[in-house]
């Protein structure tokens, strides 16, 4: 019997010390955030620099979209932009709803909508102020 009565202390203590561990070591969800965070605004040139992709898609120009991308980046995109030339005006259309999800001074992702599927977009500078599409 005072086998039994040993586990069974050992259990309850387990127990007691893993549920300590696990409500004294975790911050509240309210403390994780920083309290003077601001939300994210687009800079005027990246929305001068949005409204000139807005515009190459919605002319479904792929040499002119491919013109604002990176070097490395057309040989991956090129092909699929002169397939679906189509689907461009659409994308633009996303575009203007665009949301801004990330920001610094060299990179900005924002994440648009097309037919209830949720996509990101990022752009890109290597310090120059020229920006680049770098993925979409």
């Amino acid at each position: 019997m005072t086998k039994y009565q040993t586990l069974i202390k050992y259990f309850l203590g387990g127990f007691l010390a893993a549920f300590l561990m696990l409500n004294l070591t975790q911050c509240p969800e309210e403390t994780t955030k920083p309290k003077d965070e601001k939300p994210l605004e687009e800079t005027t040139e990246l929305t001068t620099f949005s409204n000139e992709v807005i515009t190459a898609f919605e002319t479904s120009d792929a040499d002119q979209v491919s013109n604002m991308m990176y070097e490395e980046h057309r040989e991956f995109y090129i092909p699929d932009l002169q397939t679906n030339t189509d689907k461009m005006p659409a994308f633009a259309e996303a575009l203007k709803e665009r949301k801004l999800i990330g920001l610094n001074d060299l990179y900005a992702e924002y994440e648009i909508t097309i037919d209830g599927t949720t996509f990101t977009i990022a752009y890109g500078q290597s310090g120059d102020g020229v920006w680049k599409i770098m993925r979409f």
